[in-house]
């Protein structure tokens, strides 16, 4: 799979997805949606979503258990990327990433 998939509305519901979202932490967003059910029974490899963003495994590690990113250009291309609906979202895209929509 090299691209992620399109996922269902209902994903965005699933308890995890909703806490990691109101932590406003992206890394436990990423977390909850690579252990997603949707997925099947075996969470979604780091490797595997690292490599749809663009990073390495390692550094995908450290966003999921680091500190909160905070860089708005990375957030607003990553939850695009993952398709997070934008009312879920905790920042508003920068002007140039919405242009570009």
């Amino acid at each position: 799979m090299s691209a992620p998939p399109n996922v269902p509305a209902s994903f965005w519901e699933h308890e995890p997805v909703r806490l990691a979202l109101a932590e406003r932490h992206l890394g436990q967003v990423i977390r909850a949606y690579r252990c997603h059910p949707y997925h099947g029974r075996v969470a979604l490899p780091q490797s595997v979503v690292a490599g749809w963003l663009g990073i390495t495994q390692a550094q995908l590690s450290r966003v999921e258990n680091g500190p909160p990113l905070v860089h708005l250009d990375r957030l607003a291309h990553w939850a695009t990327l993952l398709g997070i609906p934008a009312a879920s979202l905790w920042f508003r895209f920068p002007a140039s990433i919405v242009g570009s929509m």
